[in-house]
């Protein structure tokens, strides 16, 4: 069985507090969480190492997540690595239109022998490496879905037999 999911504060005593927390646990989980949402936030930009398509989704990247406020200066490594994941993904994708997926290899003794295309692997590395930086900051459905149900309240065992009964009619 899965531990109980983490609410803020405010989830919780929108619900009305069923986790029963007294004034002095609420008052601290206000102060952490306050804490928390002062992360600085100010200077969240592209490095200058990233290439210009790089530069463009870390942009776009980060324009779309601040409608969360969930960013902080401290995230730009994540999404520097991230955009340029993406970019190398990209141009893998790009140079594979133009290339066999499968090539001929001559070896040491005059043998062929057939392989895939090592721009297939560094592909899939790099989509492997952009699926998982993406769940970490909410970029992919599920991701998001998580997100929304650890900030959503659980019900109790008597509000869910009510809704159970009340369903049908």
């Amino acid at each position: 069985m899965a531990g109980r999911k983490k609410m803020s504060i405010e989830s919780i005593l929108a619900n009305g507090n069923k986790s029963h927390l007294t004034k002095d646990e609420i008052e601290e989980r206000k102060s952490k969480e306050e804490k928390l949402s002062k992360l600085a936030s100010d200077k969240i930009r592209p490095p200058t190492w990233l290439s210009p398509r790089a530069k463009k989704i870390f942009k776009d990247t980060v324009k779309e997540l601040e409608a969360i406020k969930l960013l902080a200066n401290i995230d730009t490594y994540n999404l520097s690595i991230l955009a340029d994941s993406m970019d190398k993904y990209i141009k893998c994708t790009i140079d594979l239109h133009n290339a066999d997926y499968v090539e001929t290899f001559i070896n040491n003794k005059g043998g062929e022998s057939k392989q895939r295309n090592p721009l297939i692997t560094v592909q899939i590395d790099y989509g492997n490496l952009v699926r998982k930086i993406s769940n970490d900051f909410g970029l992919t459905p599920s991701a998001r879905l998580k997100i929304i149900d650890d900030n959503t309240p659980e019900i109790s065992e008597e509000e869910r037999d009510i809704e159970d009964e009340f369903e049908g009619l």
